[in-house]
This record gives C-alpha cells, sequence and structure tokens, in this order.
C-alpha cells in the first residue's frame, strides 16, 4: 500500500470522532493486512492510532450514557 494512503488513514483515526467511522477505517485496514496489501509493521502503525481513539470515545460514550440514565 502506498505511503500516502498509510498518511491519509492515519489523518482519519486521528480527527474522526465517530465509532462507526473508526470501526470501517479498522475494517478496511484490517482486510488490507489480510489482503497482504500492507504488512505487519504497516498494520501496528495504523492500529496504533485508531484503537486509542476508540477506546477513548467508547469510554466517553458510555459516561454520557450513565450520566443521561441517572439524570
Amino acid at each position: 500500500m502506498a505511503q500516502l494512503k498509510l498518511v491519509e488513514y492515519k489523518k482519519k483515526a486521528r480527527e474522526t470522532a465517530s465509532l462507526k467511522e473508526l470501526f470501517t477505517l479498522f475494517d478496511t485496514v484490517s482486510n488490507y493486512y489480510e489482503l497482504g496489501y500492507i504488512d505487519e509493521a504497516e498494520f501496528e502503525e495504523i492500529k496504533q492510532v485508531i484503537w486509542p481513539n476508540l477506546k477513548s470515545i467508547t469510554a466517553l460514550k458510555r459516561q454520557i450514557d450513565q450520566a443521561m440514565k441517572a439524570g
């Protein structure tokens, strides 16, 4: 995969606040890895950008949901 595409995916992962978009992006990157379009190092590099954002947004969503139930 071209380095430009990797940069584009990492940028998108950093900028999005949508769980759906992050999951879609991760699914796309996972498919590229499984098909051999990117190597393990490239996959791990992108994953290191996507996963922290997924965890943060999920935790925030959980807190909001809990606050809405309590309120």
